[in-house]
C-alpha cells in the first residue's frame, strides 16, 4: 500500500504520513491497519490538518481509556482526565463514543 501510494511531496511526504501513524497509533507497535487507516493519497498537506488529526485521535483514545479505568462511571473519567463533566459529554458526542 505504501509503495503503490501516490506521493506528490515524495519522502518528505512519506516521512510525515509515517510519523503521523506513529503518533496516532494506541500500543507499543504500529499495526497495518494503523497504517491503512492514514489514507496517504487524501491526506489534507497542511501542517494544522495534520495536528488537529492528531490531537483528536489521542483525545478519543485517552477517553476510552479512561471510561474503561473507570468502569464507565463518566464523573470519575472526567475528574480523572482534568476536564469538566461537561467537556467530556461535548466530547463523547463529538467523537460518537457511547
Amino acid at each position: 500500500m505504501l509503495r503503490d501510494a501516490p506521493w506528490p511531496g515524495n519522502v518528505r511526504q512519506l516521512q510525515h504520513y509515517i510519523e503521523r501513524a506513529v503518533v496516532t497509533t494506541v500500543g507499543p507497535s504500529l499495526p497495518c491497519q494503523d497504517l491503512l487507516d492514514q489514507s496517504p493519497g487524501e491526506q489534507d498537506e497542511s501542517l494544522r490538518s495534520a495536528s488537529r488529526g492528531a490531537v483528536a485521535q489521542t483525545e478519543r483514545t485517552r477517553i476510552v481509556d479512561a471510561l474503561q479505568k473507570t468502569a464507565g462511571n463518566r464523573l470519575k473519567a472526567a475528574k480523572l482526565l482534568r476536564i469538566s463533566r461537561a467537556s467530556l459529554y461535548n466530547k463523547l458526542r463529538a467523537y460518537s463514543i457511547e
